[in-house]
């Protein structure tokens, strides 16, 4: 990580803070992103802080996707699932896990395909709707609500309903592992 990291940019932080920083990020996968905690956390300024994340996201570390919605943070995702795992242990959380896995297999199948020109998003609202990934190709959105449950909550059928408003040209899948 330290090594990998310098090829990209200059920094005088010790793998001690870079592995804090990464696990830091890893324990927040799928959630917006708050430079002011995550500063407060790791101890980083946040302007070292924005040029670290545009690192790793060029070393291929973490992925930034953006929010649709009424809130528009970045969320931030991992590359590797397995390196997210060892660094925060999301077993402990298994819809964040479920997500992560989500992301990571569905997402190279618009990555690689360049002439499909696939956009992603995550749609947040402040009523607490959610749905963790969307695909966007021109006017066309699909969005994708991972549950644990076989039948969907209400709060997952209340996050889709939301979505639909919002997106009214799109499709919505709830899936169940």
């Amino acid at each position: 990580l330290e090594r990998d990291l310098k090829l990209i940019i200059e920094t005088t932080l010790g793998y001690r803070s870079l592995r804090l920083l990464a696990t830091s990020l890893a324990s927040k996968v799928g959630q917006p992103l708050e430079l002011a905690s995550l500063s407060r956390e790791t101890r980083i300024s946040s302007p070292t802080l924005r040029k670290l994340i545009s690192a790793f996201e060029a070393m291929y570390f973490i992925r930034m996707i953006s929010t649709e919605g009424d809130q528009k943070k970045a969320i931030i995702f991992f590359e590797d699932l397995g390196e997210a795992n060892y660094l925060a242990d999301l077993g402990r959380n298994e819809l964040q896990t479920f997500t992560s896995f989500l992301f990571a297999n569905l997402r190279v199948q618009f990555h690689y395909r360049p002439e499909s020109e696939v956009s992603m998003f995550q749609y947040r609202n402040r009523s607490g709707a959610l749905v963790p990934l969307c695909f966007r190709q021109r006017a066309d959105v699909l969005g994708i609500i991972p549950s644990l449950e076989e039948t969907p909550s209400p709060s997952v059928m209340g996050s889709a309903r939301s979505f639909l408003g919002a997106y009214p040209k799109s499709k919505i899948l709830i899936v169940h592992r």
